[in-house]
């Protein structure tokens, strides 16, 4: 899918439309013959204002817009809100890719209406993705909050943690949000330390990938084990351990950077690599 951003679809532009609507960060899909999927139009569309949408690019030729419901419901039969981690296995992976630029540009335009710091209601720009305030000049771009995600190994063994959120049983990566002044490095390590206790060297950068859920980027790392043991924080982190390929318990979801990031270290040591 080649997906090309815009501020402003193009005055020539022709081609279909799709619209990701949005009550209360749940999105909109509607029956089709081979399921749900995202509108291509919102006739019917109980409590849409066709001129709050905010356009956000192409995708292959298709012009992509997103808004937010305010009606009890979608007007149109058989119309449901799914929450969007759950619409993955529903709408497919490049749809479940827009749909997360989708929820992160609608969180930003619902969000971002007054100045924070004076009260005035802001303006769009017209050459970039932001608002500025006529009164003090503040502006105000969306949202991105990087974060740091860890695969720390120990042999043929991987750190995996359980944080006190995720569902009886399931484990993931240590990964925590990036401090003012503290670069990715930085932060990689004193995540692992605060969180396990446990003191990593090598650090080497695996991937990123966009986070909406939570205005993310994450940013994955890699690590080896330089020492300690295991003493979990008891906040965030409830427990922890050194798993092997052939044991690994209920990790995240696929389309997640942690479940690639694990499935690698999987994959590598079944080579034996």
């Amino acid at each position: 899918m080649k997906f090309i951003p815009g501020i402003k679809r193009p005055k020539d532009a022709v081609g279909s439309e799709l619209f990701f609507i949005f009550r209360e960060r749940e999105l909109m899909l509607v029956p089709d013959r081979e399921g749900l999927s995202v509108p291509a139009g919102i006739d019917g569309c109980t409590g849409v204002d066709p001129a709050s949408l905010v356009y956000f690019g192409s995708a292959d030729g298709v012009h992509c817009y997103t808004g937010e419901s305010t009606g009890p419901a979608a007007a149109r039969p058989g119309a449901v809100f799914m929450d969007v981690r759950s619409a993955y296995g529903v709408i497919g992976e490049n749809m479940f890719a827009l749909a997360g630029r989708a929820l992160h540009i609608n969180d930003w335009n619902v969000g971002s209406v007054f100045c924070s710091r004076c009260g005035t209601r802001l303006g769009d720009r017209e050459d970039e993705r932001s608002r500025a305030c006529g009164n003090c000049g503040s502006s105000y771009y969306p949202r991105i909050s990087p974060a740091v995600m860890v695969a720390v190994t120990r042999g043929d063994t991987i750190l995996l943690a359980r944080g006190a959120r995720f569902p009886a049983g399931r484990y993931g990566l240590v990964a925590g949000f990036v401090e003012p002044g503290e670069s990715l490095e930085e932060c990689a390590a004193r995540e692992v330390m605060e969180e396990t206790g446990i003191s990593i060297s090598g650090i080497r950068y695996y991937a990123s990938r966009p986070w909406p859920f939570t205005g993310s980027l994450m940013v994955g790392f890699t690590a080896d084990y330089a020492g300690g043991e295991i003493r979990v924080d008891g906040d965030e982190i409830t427990e922890a351990g050194w798993f092997g390929a052939s044991g690994l318990p209920d990790l995240p979801a696929v389309f997640s950077l942690a479940r690639t990031m694990i499935d690698c270290f999987a994959e590598n040591a079944g080579r034996g690599g």
